[in-house]
């Protein structure tokens, strides 16, 4: 690279030697300087594959020299160096010792073009090869061997860099095609074009509006490779990424470059909103990219040249790094204490991007007012299943498929409510699974709705308004289930949706429309394929009766019940086994199987009442203090279609006003028709005993016997209709009554 920029400057020393052979007729006249522009035109036209152009030259030679209208292009004409204006001073002193050393040097809209095609030269290269000799380390350093400018001064410069590009050699082919697709659409940061004299693609870095002072721009020196430059004060419009561009107001500091890289440390840097110091290396062939900045005040609009993603106000302070090599990007944030609307971050972070994953690292943030749009725009992989407003603060580190947690989160939903969890532990989770491993979770509490309503709503991505949850809102959204209210207590997850999932030392409270259910204890369920297991083992403290009549409300359940319940199986296959105490209502108690899977609901169930009251679980039924065992085996409820066997056997019982000494009954129903083995009771001091069929549906029909035996009917009048005539009596029945 330095060759080139040698050459360039050898227009200035090849004027600057003839200007000494030609003393005064060839420094103070325009002929003469006309006599050295010619000759250094000739000169450096032999040495170069290209083109050169030198305009008119002004000043005294002996001294200094401006030259109008300077230009380098290739054999093609492609461009390489063009200015309006160079001026410079010297002393001859450092031509004679072959040094060239420019001072006051003014470049006046200076135009650079670096361009090196995919398997091809810099044009630099091309338009000044080098000599193909072999080298003699034995000889001095000759002509051009030192170049150097001092106090350069460059108006309205522009820069152009096109170096190849080609996707990463590690990925599969399809995945290369996708990336170039994507690269040449513009969905990718990088400029990357079509290069135009030789198959393949190239990336396109542009500095324009580059006007500045540089203290020193060391070109070449025989002591190393590295060209130095030293800038005082520069401003300009960098284009390193496709747009946002960056508007950089002033820099200074030095910075290094060689052949590959550039690289600096601790440069000061000044844009529009925002103040830091920088420290970085680029990498010219792959693009990557490592910066290191400590700004305060950072101001997010000054930083989207950087992270597109970041909104478009607000900003604060934040020492901030980032490391893109390959595919994968690197963000870190420490000190940060920033703001955009009513959102506020503070804390530090480090994520690790990729096309389709992320990873976090030493993630300690605390925030308020946190949108969910801007966590998706900010990180596409980590988006919320549902719009809202976070509230809290959260320790991470990991991937997403294991994660450690730490976090206390409070998420206003926009149609669901107020939540807050405490989550410790890990979770792990993609676009199909969730896994957890002692993830400890604190509901304090959690809205139903939040699981059994569709989400909200979303605003377009970026929007940055606040989202104001009405309880109202949240109390006329409709829910999918008739169950609402929130959810508070704790448990500990541990395994996988594509597995086993448990939750252990369950303790959670219901609160619904002013009731109030809290169950303890574990749970299980398997999800990874079909049919679907669980394996439950609660025990209620107590449960609402009238929250599970929500699923059935013609069945009136009210109350309270306390107990064990167990359930096991496949929803096909579900064992379940229940002891429930009944407030003011005895205890009742259920064991066998159900089928939840079928069209009509399956059932094989033996039950066992104690002193129950059913009036005291539904509005259906009368006061009762029923002992009993019960057997039900079959499926549906519909009595045109339900299949049944089921027998009963009841103990002194009382059923509202009336005593039950015992009770017997077996039954079956079968395609609409039922069929009565047994009816045996003592009620009241009365006898009842039936037996046959009948039909539960149009086209079957039947025999019952039966056989009714009561001392007095006083007992049961309160069941029985009244008269509806007065009828007279017969004539056998009057003449007895004689």
């Amino acid at each position: 690279m330095r060759r080139w920029v040698t050459v360039v400057l050898g227009v200035l020393g090849a004027l600057v030697v003839a200007a000494v052979g030609g003393v005064a007729l060839f420094t103070q006249t325009d002929w003469g300087r006309e006599r050295v522009r010619r000759f250094a035109v000739d000169a450096l036209q032999g040495a170069a594959h290209g083109v050169v152009r030198v305009g008119r030259v002004r000043g005294n030679l002996l001294k200094g020299i401006t030259v109008e209208g300077l230009s380098i292009t290739d054999s093609a004409g492609n461009p390489f160096v063009a200015a309006d204006e160079v001026t410079a001073r010297y002393a001859l002193r450092n031509f004679v010792s072959r040094r060239v050393y420019l001072d006051d040097v003014r470049l006046v809209r200076p135009v650079i073009v670096l361009d090196r095609p995919p398997g091809g030269q810099w044009n630099y290269e091309r338009i000044f090869p080098r000599d193909t000799a072999p080298d003699d380390s034995t000889k001095a350093p000759g002509f051009g061997s030192w170049v150097r400018l001092t106090d350069t001064e460059v108006v309205d410069g522009r820069v152009l860099v096109r170096i190849p590009w080609q996707p990463d050699s590690t990925l599969a082919a399809a995945e290369r095609d996708s990336v170039m697709r994507a690269a040449l659409a513009g969905e990718s940061r990088n400029m990357v074009v079509r290069a135009a004299t030789v198959p393949g693609y190239q990336q396109v870095i542009e500095l324009t509006a580059l006007t500045g002072r540089f203290a020193e721009l060391r070109i070449a020196d025989p002591g190393t490779n590295v060209i130095l430059v030293r800038a005082e004060r520069l401003r300009m419009i960098a284009a390193p990424f496709r747009p946002p561009v960056a508007d950089v107001r002033d820099v200074a500091g030095t910075f290094e470059l060689d052949a590959d890289s550039l690289w600096f440390q601790g440069a000061r840097a000044r844009f529009p909103s925002s103040q830091a110091v920088l420290s970085g290396r680029y990498v010219f062939e792959g693009g990557d990219f490592a910066l290191r900045a400590r700004a305060n005040p950072a101001a997010f609009a000054d930083l989207r040249w950087v992270l597109p993603a970041l909104p478009d106000s607000g900003g604060g302070q934040l020492d901030f790094a980032l490391n893109w090599a390959g595919g994968r990007q690197r963000y870190v944030g420490q000190n940060m204490d920033v703001r955009t609307g009513p959102t506020t971050i503070a804390g530090q972070f480090g994520v690790d991007l990729t096309d389709d994953a992320f990873e976090l690292h030493k993630t300690n943030v605390r925030f308020e007012a946190l949108d969910s749009d801007l966590i998706a725009r900010l990180f596409p992989g980590l988006a919320l299943p549902r719009p809202g407003v976070l509230t809290g603060r959260a320790l991470a580190d990991g991937t997403a498929e294991a994660l450690q947690l730490d976090a206390d989160v409070t998420f206003d939903d926009r149609t669901a409510g107020r939540n807050r969890v405490i989550a410790v532990g890990e979770i792990g989770f993609d676009s199909t699974s969730f896994r957890a491993r002692d993830l400890r979770l604190t509901l304090a509490p959690v809205q139903v709705a939040l699981a059994t309503e569709p989400p909200g709503g979303r605003r377009p991505a970026g929007a940055a308004a606040p989202l104001r949850v009405q309880q109202a809102e949240a109390r006329e959204s409709t829910s999918t289930i008739p169950v609402r209210g929130t959810v508070s207590g704790s448990l500990v997850l541990d395994g996988s949706t594509t597995g086993a999932l448990t939750a252990r030392r369950v303790d959670l409270t219901h609160l619904d429309r002013g009731l109030r259910s809290r169950v303890t204890g574990d749970a299980l369920v398997r999800l990874a394929r079909e049919p679907y297991f669980v394996d439950v083992d609660l025990m209620a403290r107590p449960l609402a009766l009238a929250t599970v009549g929500r699923f059935a409300p013609a069945a009136g359940l009210r109350g309270l019940a306390t107990g064990p319940i167990r359930a096991r199986g496949t929803l096909a296959d579900l064992f379940v086994d229940s002891r429930l105490a009944v407030t003011g209502g005895g205890s009742i108690a259920a064991r066998g199987r159900l089928d939840l899977a079928s069209e009509e609901l399956g059932y094989d169930l033996a039950t066992t009442a104690r002193l129950f009251n059913a009036n005291a679980v539904t509005t259906k039924a009368p006061r009762t203090r029923l002992t009993a065992t019960a057997r039900a085996r079959g499926g549906g409820f519909d009595p045109a279609t339900m299949r049944l066997d089921a027998s009963a056997a009841v103990e002194a019982s009382q059923f509202d006003t009336l005593g039950v000494d015992a009770a017997s009954l077996r039954v079956s129903v079968a395609n609409g028709l039922a069929r009565l083995d047994t009816l045996r009771a003592s009620v009241a001091g009365a006898r009842l005993e039936a037996a046959g069929r009948f039909g539960l549906r149009a086209g079957q029909s039947g025999e019952v016997v039966y056989r009714f035996a009561a001392d007095s009917l006083a007992p049961f009048q309160r069941y029985l209709p009244p008269d509806t005539a007065a009828l007279r009596a017969r004539p056998a029945v009057a003449a007895a009554a004689i």
